[in-house]
């Protein structure tokens, strides 16, 4: 995990390039196709409870690419542990 953040909509095409922290994420990824999204929907949550769910998912994980901004419920992240994607299987030889 490298971003934690609240989105609206995400089916648009650009959706990660268009992201302020979209730069970041590369820059631990390697490359747009080793980027995953991964969504908690909370449809009958109030904008309070997001953020509270934001904030307590950036203290316990520390992604690297959220930062302090004034006025945001980011925290400074600088000891975050980068894990990196276990390789794809060899194909069995016959």
């Amino acid at each position: 995990m490298i971003y934690v953040g609240e989105s609206d909509k995400t089916e648009s095409r650009d959706f990660f390039t268009k992201n302020k922290q979209f730069k970041c994420w590369l820059s631990y990824a390697g490359k747009e196709e080793n980027l995953y999204l991964s969504i908690y929907p909370m449809w009958e949550s109030s904008q309070p409870q997001r953020n509270q769910l934001v904030k307590k998912i950036i203290t316990r994980y520390k992604p690297i690419c959220n930062e302090v901004n004034d006025g945001s419920q980011n925290t400074s992240t600088s000891t975050a542990k980068i894990i990196e994607p276990e390789p794809e299987p060899e194909p069995e030889a016959d």
